[in-house]
């Protein structure tokens, strides 16, 4: 038999956060490197998870705000939709138009990320 001293566990979620944000600004740099492409993007849309994280990825990757799309703090975040969400709004609104080149970069459970160049068709 185990016996359980507590009855709950705790999540690292700072760690945790922080291990996430490093990676994926580590792989919006190698898209970036690899092409040498920031100031050829239009738009640049980020998981909404809050405003710290959009702002510091942000910051270390030196994107100017003027290209960054937020929505956070009308929606809080809204996980896995939270790129789609931002997309669907920016078209919605015209900030987001055909011929326009840029990169989404969405992260979800644990350690899990994605990132995707595309020009808007």
């Amino acid at each position: 038999k185990v016996r359980l001293e507590r009855e709950s566990f705790y999540n690292k979620g700072k760690k945790r956060s922080l291990a996430r944000d490093q990676k994926k600004q580590k792989r919006l740099l190698a898209i970036f490197n690899q092409k040498r492409i920031i100031p050829s993007l239009d738009r640049f849309i980020l998981h909404q998870a809050n405003h710290r994280i959009i702002h510091s990825a942000a910051n270390k990757l030196k994107i100017p705000r003027d290209k960054i799309f937020e929505n956070v703090q009308v929606y809080g975040n809204t996980s896995g939709a939270s790129v789609a969400i931002c997309m669907a709004e920016m078209l919605e609104k015209g900030l987001l138009k055909r011929g326009m080149r840029a990169v989404a970069c969405g992260f979800g459970a644990g350690l899990t990320y994605g990132s995707v160049l595309f020009t808007v068709g």
